[in-house]
């Protein structure tokens, strides 16, 4: 049975690849001030969209799509991040089909930057210097966490910050100030009807094996 929980710093192994990374934006883009006492100071340029969107993703690691089967009655909607409409319910017991997954960020996270820090973007590497704000966006794969900053996405080992309950340790490069909130949503297939559903709760296992080959 797998658990996700999208409201927390993602954490594990580094590594120098990239997580699979595939992102669209829903809305405008919000310029703000860069000394915004709201977001810790020191934004830079942008803010993301009001709901920022990631598609063709998941969180966590060994994530796998395919054959999976329902552990409780699973409510599958038209749309992804829109419970407005109900296409139908998928009962405890039965096998369907997961197709792909979006993350829907309501609320991005931001870190204060207390040691210079190293973002991975797709044009190459950037150091954010000491007070400037990275906005955290959501938990990726194999323990990256994607990030924006200065109006682009990259990800950066999700251990690379504490919170205000830890100690400011040399191997942390900043302090959350605020955590995201985000949905993982799962295209699925059932009995001919297709549609999505929040995946963020154990209402699922995996049939198909998953990406660590178990």
């Amino acid at each position: 049975m797998v658990m996700l929980g999208l409201a927390l710093i993602g954490c594990g192994q580094s590594s120098d690849q990239p997580p699979s990374d595939s992102s669209s934006v829903s809305a405008q883009l919000n310029p703000v001030s860069t000394d915004s006492p709201a977001d810790g100071g020191g934004l830079r340029k942008q803010f993301p969209p009001i709901t920022y969107v990631s598609e063709h993703v998941g969180p966590g690691e060994c994530l796998s799509y395919g054959d999976w089967t329902a552990v409780d009655s699973i409510p599958l909607y038209e749309a992804a991040g829109d419970t407005t409409l109900r296409v139908t319910w998928i009962p405890p017991g039965a096998v369907f089909s997961a197709q792909d997954g979006a993350i829907y960020v309501a609320q991005t996270g931001a870190v204060v930057v207390e040691r210079p820090l190293t973002l991975n973007f797709p044009s190459g590497r950037v150091v954010v210097p000491i007070g400037d704000t990275v906005i955290i966006l959501h938990d990726g794969e194999e323990g990256f966490t994607n990030v924006w900053y200065d109006g682009v996405t990259g990800y950066v080992d999700g251990r690379a910050w504490h919170d205000a309950s830890a100690p400011s340790l040399d191997r942390y490069r900043g302090l959350v100030v605020r955590r995201p909130v985000a949905v993982y949503w799962v295209q699925a297939t059932y009995e001919g009807q297709d549609g999505w559903f929040i995946g963020d709760s154990p209402s699922y296992r995996y049939d198909t094996p998953t990406s660590c080959g178990d």
